[in-house]
């Protein structure tokens, strides 16, 4: 299946950094799990920040 713009997918959109929690199959969605109150917002400066 091809990417979004039309061309292959690359690897580090598939594998992305663990670390940084990045790519697909880092995602809690594309695995199955399911992450609740993973943001929280700042109600002073309007920010939302990771957890």
């Amino acid at each position: 299946m091809p990417g979004p713009q039309g061309a292959e997918w690359g690897p580090s959109t598939i594998h992305g950094n663990p670390k940084r929690g990045v790519g697909i199959l880092n995602n809690e969605l594309y695995v199955g799990r399911l992450v609740w109150n993973r943001l929280r917002y700042d109600p002073d400066t309007g920010q939302r920040f990771l957890v």
